[in-house]
């Protein structure tokens, strides 16, 4: 590919196939390679794989330079080819979520239960089907395919009547590698989450704001060696968790690392080619290769099976529906709170008693500047450091700051980082603990240096692979992660990022003495969801809500008595409710 169109983007990867489709009477195999069959281990664990597979038909030049095309759907404008299904793109790598029949290891057959290709089309990658990352919940899509169904059927999305028996005439032979190029990369700045599409596709974004998400297909650059493209399978960072082949995982380290990430869109920039996204599990400027609208009927399945070892995560993903966080100043105190405003006037505390006993808002907290520390706690000073091939230096280190230390090889860098501030950190830590503590704990030495002022505590990350887990930080390789998350879930108050009120956790006694407080007639509603996001009229619900002596429900925010025959049910039959009673 050395026209003008493709001499504009940057730098093209192989992938090759790990397998081929095979139709036989009527029924659909995926045949997996011989070197790549012990990735295949647990899949049969998972009810349904992600089968990525490659359009072969419409890999040539000419195809790949299409950027829009008008979709085969009633009233359906002029979209761009990352707004659809089109097998058209520039990148021709499809996505089928299928329902995994049987799994032969020893053959390595997979047999599914069906697949939109033609028999023989080379697969490239697959991935398990796990709900926390797959299934999103909340969904928008264009109105020229809002009738389609909410659910993707049973047996999966397959070929037209017809089409099933047609063969792929390229042969297994011709089919060595393919070529793939970036279509952006990914940017983050000032928080926010960005991709970044280059010139040539802008065209492709058409119609992709009419819709709430999409799955963006991006490169492993980091793990494109053909060291890490040979491993087959590995042990997931998860409790509990047996040895797994990669195509029952979403590791990174895979024969084609192709990834997948379904996000939320917040923001399309057609000018500019810019997407602000909810989130991606990669790094700054990695590839993008594909963008896919999130479509339910192709992709949310409605019965899932996963392995005991994550049977315990969410059934949807997890997202923040690209909601803005309340600020400090709009914080709430909690609904339980509400209770004393109903309370009686000569139970009322006192406006002195009210002063004393007043929360401090987090508004009122100064946080602690650099500038407003002691004179010795704004650096860390070294001083007479001698410690191997350091030959008494003095260094000061500003604190709170990102500090580098750079130099030829031998001239010090290790000694003075490890070997000198963070053997004193620890040694110094060490010494706060008990003798018995300190038993357990390899004790490090005193490092070769006069003194060192303003010194806390000390991390040392060294620089060697601890993790081929993406998601790793460093709270999470310092095991900080697990102790912060008890410090904040024990201390402080957690409070909803949507509406700024506060979570407080209360004991049955506890609301029966707040509900036993209030003066004798005090009237007030006391409602919980019963239905969320289901598509029906639900009047067996409604009829047992009233035989049980409901008299009021509130339907879409909308309080209706059982008098008015909730005749709101019954007028709009295919919307989604939320039923509180």
């Amino acid at each position: 590919m050395n026209n003008q169109f493709f001499k504009q983007i940057k730098k093209s990867v192989k992938i090759f196939p790990i397998g081929y489709i095979r139709r036989n009477n009527g029924k659909i195999y995926l045949d997996i390679l011989k070197s790549f069959i012990p990735a295949l281990k647990q899949l049969e664990h998972f009810s349904h794989v992600q089968v990525f597979w490659w359009f072969n038909k419409t890999q040539d030049d000419e195809c790949r330079k299409i950027t829009q095309n008008t979709p085969h759907y009633e009233n359906a404008p002029v979209t761009g080819v990352f707004a659809s299904r089109s097998p058209v793109r520039p990148n021709p790598i499809a996505l089928t979520t299928t329902k995994i029949l049987k799994v032969d290891h020893d053959k390595g057959i997979v047999h599914i239960a069906n697949v939109d290709a033609y028999d023989n089309t080379p697969i490239v990658d697959l991935k398990a089907y796990i709900p926390i990352v797959d299934r999103v919940k909340n969904v928008k899509v264009p109105k020229w395919i809002s009738h389609w169904p909410e659910w993707m059927p049973d047996e999966g999305m397959g070929l037209e009547e017809g089409e099933d028996t047609v063969s792929n005439q390229l042969t297994k032979q011709k089919m060595k590698d393919f070529t793939i190029f970036p279509i952006g990369y990914t940017r983050k700045n000032d928080g926010k989450i960005n991709i970044e599409i280059f010139k040539p596709y802008l065209p492709a974004l058409k119609q992709l704001e009419h819709f709430s998400h999409i799955q963006v297909l991006w490169w492993f650059h980091r793990l494109q060696d053909d060291r890490f493209r040979r491993v087959t399978q590995n042990k997931p960072p998860y409790e509990k968790a047996p040895l797994t082949g990669v195509f029952a995982s979403r590791s990174p380290v895979r024969p084609n690392p192709i990834a997948l990430t379904t996000t939320r869109i917040l923001h399309v920039e057609h000018d500019n080619g810019i997407i602000e996204i909810g989130g991606i599990d990669a790094y700054k400027n990695t590839p993008i290769i594909d963008l896919k609208p999130y479509i339910p009927v192709a992709g949310r399945v409605k019965r899932v099976r996963v392995p005991e070892w994550i049977s315990h995560w969410s059934e949807w993903m997890q997202e923040t529906d690209g909601l803005e966080v309340t600020q400090p100043d709009n914080l709430l105190a909690a609904d339980s709170d509400r209770l004393a405003a109903l309370r009686s006037v000569r139970d009322a505390p006192s406006e002195k008693t009210l002063k004393n006993n007043s929360a401090t808002r987090v508004s009122d907290i100064s946080p602690v500047s650099i500038d407003s520390m002691p004179v010795n706690l704004k650096n860390i000073i070294i001083r007479g450091a001698r410690q191997h091939n350091l030959k008494n230096i003095d260094v000061t280190i500003p604190r709170s700051r990102f500090t580098v230390i750079t130099g030829v090889s031998g001239s010090g860098k290790s000694s003075l980082a490890f070997d000198t501030l963070h053997a004193e950190g620890q040694r110094r830590y060490m010494d706060s603990l008990s003798v018995q503590a300190r038993g357990f704990l390899d004790q490090m030495e005193k490092p070769a240096v006069d003194y060192i002022v303003g010194l806390t505590p000390t991390v040392a990350i060294e620089q060697k692979t601890v993790s081929r887990n993406p998601r790793s930080t460093i709270g999470t390789v310092t095991l900080i992660y697990d102790y912060l998350r008890v410090l904040f879930a024990r201390l402080g108050t957690r409070h909803c990022p949507r509406c700024g009120r506060a979570v407080k956790p209360q004991t049955a006694q506890q609301i029966t003495d707040q509900l036993a407080a209030l003066t004798p007639g005090t009237s007030f509603k006391l409602l919980a969801p019963l239905v969320r996001g289901e598509e029906s009229a639900h009047t067996e619900l409604l009829e047992q809500l009233r035989n049980n002596g409901c008299t009021l429900v509130r339907i879409d925010g909308e309080e209706r008595s059982f008098e008015s025959r909730t005749s709101k049910t019954q007028e709009h039959r295919s919307s989604y409710y939320r039923i509180d009673c």
